[in-house]
């Protein structure tokens, strides 16, 4: 199991390309992105 300071919670792989929200959760830039289309 990863780490979750180092995991996205939505893929729960490793972070690529990371990017934090106004919240300041992280999240990978792909998944993000899809989750707000």
């Amino acid at each position: 199991e990863l780490p979750s300071e180092a995991s996205c919670s939505i893929c729960s792989e490793y972070f690529r390309d990371p990017v934090s929200i106004h919240c300041g959760h992280n999240f990978c830039r792909a998944c993000i992105t899809r989750c707000w289309e």
